[in-house]
């Protein structure tokens, strides 16, 4: 088979900057009046990114979706298989959301074509000196020009049988294998993007992420430590992506638990979840005397008749960790937190259905990747909130700008929500902001006359609609003014 013919239309080329306002401005108007129950296909693009998924024919162009994770000042980033996906809510309406730049980042730009190289009638672009032709103009006009791809910044180039074309924010591919409905696709881009990201910036976002991420398989020492104290009945299954702490220790996650890899190599350890989970040791009790029952002197608390028997299957202390509460009772069973683990049990079944083991794990993933509380909410169908400060770096004493946005599950602004503002600078507390407008907008503005106790300022905002709710957090800098 042939390669496409490249059809010789001329056309004047206008700057992008010229007609780029009224066309962000339609896709803005696309972005809030978004469905309210997301299609099939894009059921895991985080609910800011749907609309844009949608108008630009993300199932063919974009591909499915990844991961999410929360950037500087309350944005967003969500990973697809062939590119990235930014939004940016301090940004104008209709500009928001756009694909991130990965092939200026990934080096794909070539020298601009001299005036004598420029093949006949292609569709020049002034600002790269490069053209856009063929089957590759046809799909690149079908599916948002060059206010979704960028500007071509590589001729087409023939690669193992296949032509590809480089832009600034995607590669496109015509393979002859692939003649069909859809001769032309995205290079997996996103895929390549998420692969080379620091292993604590990814967040999960829906059950295609978790796939993706149980794709990196744990090291052998981490699986032979889990088969051998329990396997998946007790640590759940492996959620991939470990995660490299600030003193190099590295977190291997799995749904019921963590391990602990010290930066020296030397044996894993069990992080202390369930003692996280419950916010620390409840108050020691008396101790507890008989043949299925062990009291435990450093954390002041007993297991009991069936818990023992589970503590003894499972590794004891070891692995489970000393006992940080009694047995409780929640709802119709007994539940006993562990250094390591919760555990609940239902005393009327037999032991082999009746214990089952919280997913503290999973929690911990999720918390620890996302890094902001709302994500978890979005997932449930609640709210969405981003925050962002006018000044990254408040030159003190001066007035700092909080702007805060509020979507629904779907995306759409959510208008007149409460908003609260709490900050770690004392005494001078921002408090109640005005509720948001018709487009999730609340803006407050305060002024910090001192210089704060520490050079960055901690800040929470808590948003209300409802009986809906969600937080978000982030910090900015104080310098003195000379």
């Amino acid at each position: 088979m042939h390669p496409p013919a490249f059809a010789p239309v001329h056309i004047n080329h206008r700057p992008l900057a010229r007609r780029r306002s009224c066309l962000l401005v339609a896709c803005g108007v696309l972005l809030l009046a978004s469905c309210s129950a997301p299609a099939p296909s894009d059921v895991h693009v985080s609910p800011p990114f749907r609309a844009f998924y949608a108008l630009h024919h993300g199932a063919d162009t974009l591909g499915a979706a990844l991961f999410t994770r929360q950037v500087t000042n309350g944005g967003l980033v969500q990973y697809f298989a062939n590119g990235v996906l930014e939004f940016h809510p301090g940004l104008p309406p209709g500009s928001q959301v756009f694909l991130s730049a990965l092939g200026e980042e990934f080096g794909e730009r070539q020298p601009p074509l001299t005036p004598d190289a420029i093949p006949g009638g292609a569709l020049l672009f002034s600002e790269t000196g490069h053209t856009v032709q063929g089957i590759f103009r046809t799909f690149y006009e079908a599916h948002g020009g060059a206010l979704f791809f960028g500007y071509p910044i590589a001729e087409p180039l023939v690669n193992d049988g296949r032509i590809v074309q480089h832009f600034e924010r995607a590669a496109l591919l015509w393979d002859p294998a692939l003649a069909g409905d859809k001769p032309v696709q995205l290079l997996a881009w996103g895929e390549r993007k998420f692969s080379e990201q620091p292993l604590d910036t990814i967040a999960i976002d829906g059950t295609s992420a978790e796939l993706a991420a149980a794709s990196v398989a744990a090291p052998d020492d981490i699986t032979q430590f889990v088969a051998a104290h329990g396997g998946v009945e007790l640590f759940g299954k492996w959620l991939g992506r470990p995660r490299t702490l600030a003193d190099g220790r590295i977190e291997y996650m799995f749904e019921n638990a963590v391990l602990v890899q010290p930066a020296n190599g030397s044996a894993p350890q069990m992080a202390a979840l369930g003692t996280l989970a419950r916010g620390g040791i409840d108050a020691a009790a008396a101790p507890v005397i008989g043949a299925e029952a062990t009291h435990f002197v450093k954390t002041g608390h007993n297991v009991v008749h069936g818990m023992q028997r589970f503590m003894d299957a499972f590794g004891g202390a070891e692995i489970l960790g000393m006992p940080v509460t009694e047995l409780l009772a929640e709802d119709g069973r007994f539940v006993q937190y562990f250094e390591n683990f919760r555990v609940e049990w239902q005393p009327a079944l037999p032991d082999a259905t009746a214990f089952s083991v919280a997913p503290l794990g999973r929690e911990y993933f999720s918390a620890a990747y996302f890094g902001a509380p709302e994500a978890a909410q979005e997932a449930a169908g609640q709210l969405f909130v981003a925050v962002t400060v006018e000044h990254p770096v408040l030159a003190v004493p001066g007035d700092q700008i909080f702007h805060v946005w509020v979507l629904d599950a779907a995306g759409k602004p959510v208008t007149g929500a409460q908003v609260m503002l709490a900050w770690s600078a004392g005494a001078a507390a921002p408090g109640e902001l005005p509720v948001t407008d018709a487009s999730g907008h609340s803006t407050l503005t305060i002024r910090l006359e001192k210089p704060a106790f520490a050079p960055q300022i901690a800040y929470r905002a808590t948003t209300k609609s409802g009986a809906l709710a969600a937080s978000i957090g982030g910090s900015f800098l104080v310098q003195p003014q000379p």
